[in-house]
C-alpha cells in the first residue's frame, strides 16, 4: 500500500520486493501469470491488486503459506516502509519489518534490508542469507524510476509479448545504463525476435556487470552469454545446472536447461528437465512462444506436415494449462470456425473437445455439457476402446447433474 501520493512506488517497490525475496532458494513467489490465471477463475481482473482479502484469496487457492503484503508511507521528508507475513490458512501475522529511509534515494536501499530481515523471521538460515542476498540496490538498480520501468516492461512482456516491452526495458535502460537485468531482458527479446546482433550487444553488456546481480539472476546471464555470444552450449546447460542447484524449487532454470539439452540432442534429459519444470510450474515455454505465430496460423503447411491452425490448438491447449478457460475456448473455436481448413486432419474433432474442456475450465456447466455431446455425437461410430473417447465420456459423465432418489412410499 503507498499512502505517499508518489506513483512512482507502485511497481517499483512490488518489483524490488520481489526480486529481494527471490534471492532466497527457500522463498518460491508466485509468478505474476500463476496469479493472473487465480485471479481469472476467481472472476476478477488479471492485473488486479494484490492486497487485503484478494491476496489472502489466491494465496489459500494457490496452497502457498504466507502472503507479504508492502507498505510505505511519507513522515515528513523521511519514509517508512513495512513489510508484513501473513498465514494464508487462518489470516494471522507472522512477522513484521520496518524501516526508515532518510531520503527518496534511500528507499531501494532499506526495502532491500527490509526484505532480508523478513527472510530470517520466516526461519531462512544465516548462512543462507550471507550466501544468497546481493544488496537490492545493487542487484536491481539505485533509481526507482528505472525500477519502476523494468516493473512495467515485464508486466508489459508477459500480457503483450516481446515487442510491445521493448519500449519500457529501453526506458528502465536510459535511467541507469548499468541495470543488468533490463540488459538480459533486451537480449532475450532480440534473440525472440531474430536480431541476433542486438541479442548479442545486449547479452555482452549484462555480462559485464553481473557481479551486481542475484545470484539466479547472474546464472542466467551467463548461460545467455554462452548461447548468444560464444555458442557454448555446454557452458550454457553447466550454468543452470548449477542455477538448479542453488534454487531447486525454481521452474525457470529446468526449463532452460530443457530447451538447451534438447538442442544438444539429449532428450531423455530434456524431457525429464521440462516435465520436471512443468510440475513445479504449470504456466510456463508455451502461450506466449505461441503469440508469434497468431499470424501464419491460417496459412497451408506443406504436404505430410502439421495441420493448419495448429498453433492455435497447441495455443488451447496452454491457456487450459494456465487455467484459462476463456481464452483455451476462443483458441478452439478458431478450429471450429474454420472446419473446411482442418477437415481432414484429426485437430477438426479434437478441437470440439478442447473446446468442451475449456467451457468446463471455466465453470460454464451449460455449454460444456453441450460441447461434449456435440464431440460424442460426431464421434458415436468411433471404436469405443479409443482412450480419448473413453475420457472424454468419462469427463461428460461427471459433469452430469446427479438427480437425487425417489424416496419410497411406505
Amino acid at each position: 500500500m503507498n499512502t505517499t501520493g508518489e506513483a512512482v512506488f507502485d511497481d517499483a517497490l512490488r518489483q524490488g520486493l520481489e526480486i529481494g525475496l527471490r534471492q532466497s532458494p527457500f522463498v518460491q513467489v508466485l509468478s505474476d501469470r500463476k496469479v493472473a490465471a487465480i485471479l481469472t477463475q476467481m472472476g476478477r481482473s488479471s492485473d488486479a491488486r494484490m492486497t487485503g482479502h484478494t491476496a489472502l484469496d489466491v494465496c489459500q487457492r494457490t496452497g502457498s503459506k504466507v502472503t507479504v503484503q508492502g507498505s510505505i508511507a511519507s513522515l515528513g521528508t523521511t519514509y517508512l516502509i513495512g513489510l508484513a507475513a501473513i498465514r494464508c490458512d487462518n489470516g494471522d501475522p507472522v512477522a513484521n519489518e520496518q524501516i526508515e529511509a532518510k531520503r527518496k534515494e534511500d528507499v531501494v536501499d532499506a526495502l532491500g534490508r527490509a526484505s532480508t530481515q523478513l527472510r530470517e523471521r520466516l526461519g531462512e538460515s544465516l548462512p543462507s542469507i550471507q550466501k544468497y542476498n546481493a544488496p537490492l540496490e545493487q542487484a536491481t538498480t539505485p533509481s526507482l524510476e528505472a525500477l519502476n520501468a523494468y516493473g512495467v516492461a515485464l508486466s508489459t512482456w508477459d500480457k503483450k509479448g516481446d515487442e510491445a516491452s521493448l519500449p519500457f526495458f529501453k526506458k528502465a535502460i536510459e535511467l541507469d545504463p548499468n541495470f543488468a537485468m533490463a540488459y538480459g531482458a533486451l537480449a532475450t527479446i532480440y534473440h525472440n525476435l531474430g536480431e541476433s546482433a542486438l541479442a548479442k550487444e545486449n547479452t555482452a553488456k549484462a555480462y559485464q556487470v553481473r557481479d551486481r546481480v542475484t545470484e539466479s539472476e547472474k546464472a542466467t546471464i551467463e548461460s545467455r552469454y554462452f548461447m548468444y555470444v560464444t555458442g557454448e552450449l555446454e557452458k550454457a546447460a553447466d550454468a543452470y545446472a548449477a542455477s538448479i542447484h542453488n534454487y531447486p524449487q525454481s521452474a525457470t532454470p529446468l526449463n532452460q536447461l530443457g530447451s538447451i539439452d534438447g538442442q544438444l540432442g539429449r532428450y531423455e534429459q530434456a524431457l525429464e528437465n521440462l516435465r520436471a519444470a512443468l510440475a513445479l510450474d504449470p504456466t510456463l515455454k508455451a502461450v506466449s512462444d505461441l503469440d508469434s505465430a497468431v499470424q501464419l496460423e491460417f496459412a497451408g503447411p506443406p504436404p505430410l506436415s502439421v495441420a493448419p491452425i495448429y498453433p492455435a490448438y497447441v495455443r488451447g491447449y496452454a491457456y487450459l494449462s494456465a487455467g484459462d478457460g476463456a481464452k483455451a475456448a476462443a483458441e478452439f473455436q478458431k478450429l471450429i470456425d474454420h472446419s473446411g481448413i482442418v477437415l481432414n486432419f484429426p485437430l477438426a474433432p479434437l478441437a470440439r473437445l478442447g473446446r468442451a474442456r475449456a467451457y468446463a475450465r471455466s465453470g460454464d456447466a451449460v455449454k460444456a455439457r453441450a460441447a461434449y455431446l456435440d464431440f460424442l455425437q460426431l464421434w458415436k461410430d468411433a471404436d469405443p476402446d479409443l482412450p480419448i473417447l473413453k475420457q472424454a465420456k468419462d469427463e461428460y459423465a461427471k459433469l452430469q447433474p446427479r438427480i437425487p432418489p425417489i424416496p419410497r412410499i411406505h
